[in-house]
């Protein structure tokens, strides 16, 4: 089992892709069970289990719960 926040940092760090992770996510954890996903694929997964969103700047992803207006 991992912290979601940690799981992100490591796609990042793994995927060359930037990624900011709200704390709060730090609370979730998930076994990492994932093999032969593509990174969007991964990130629509978690968004749609998680209740998560995904905020863009330039090719920064800023990813938090989701809050309801």
């Amino acid at each position: 089992n991992i912290s979601l926040s940690n799981f992100l940092l490591a796609v990042s760090d793994v995927h060359k892709v930037n990624i900011n992770v709200a704390p709060e996510l730090n609370q979730i954890k998930l076994a990492n069970n994932f093999s032969n996903v593509t990174v969007a694929d991964l990130l629509i997964f978690l968004c749609k289990e998680y209740n998560l969103t995904i905020d863009f700047t330039g090719n920064i992803l800023s990813i938090k719960k989701h809050q309801k207006e």
